[in-house]
């Protein structure tokens, strides 16, 4: 209970009042998505480095991470994984090759089926 008196009396007399800054950031998830996009364009694949090097702060990483996993629950884009600790690259998903990959399972799942 000693501590409860204590730190209640230090929260009601304390001399700085805490102030709370909210900073906009020049980034949105919607510029960094173009900005991926105009660099797949251009360079077929990224690796996780490149899109590290490429950043100006960790804010803008942050976004930039963001953009790159929404962009993949859209199935915009594909991804590899290499081994090791963030080794991975993406790419465009190639509309084709997605669909001849659904059929391929759904072909499977039928087999599957007529087997039962």
């Amino acid at each position: 209970m000693m501590v409860y008196e204590k730190l209640m009396y230090n929260f009601t007399h304390r001399v700085n009042p805490v102030t709370h800054t909210v900073v906009k950031f020049p980034y949105t998830i919607e510029q960094q998505k173009e900005a991926i996009s105009t660099l797949l364009e251009l360079n077929k694949k990224l690796d996780f480095q490149m899109i590290l090097k490429n950043s100006e702060n960790r804010v803008q990483f942050v976004f930039n991470f963001l953009a790159i996993l929404e962009m993949l629950q859209q199935k915009l884009l594909e991804i590899e994984v290499g081994m090791g600790f963030n080794n991975f690259t993406i790419a465009n998903r190639d509309p084709n090759h997605q669909e001849t990959v659904e059929e391929e399972m759904l072909e499977d799942k039928e087999e599957e089926i007529m087997e039962k």
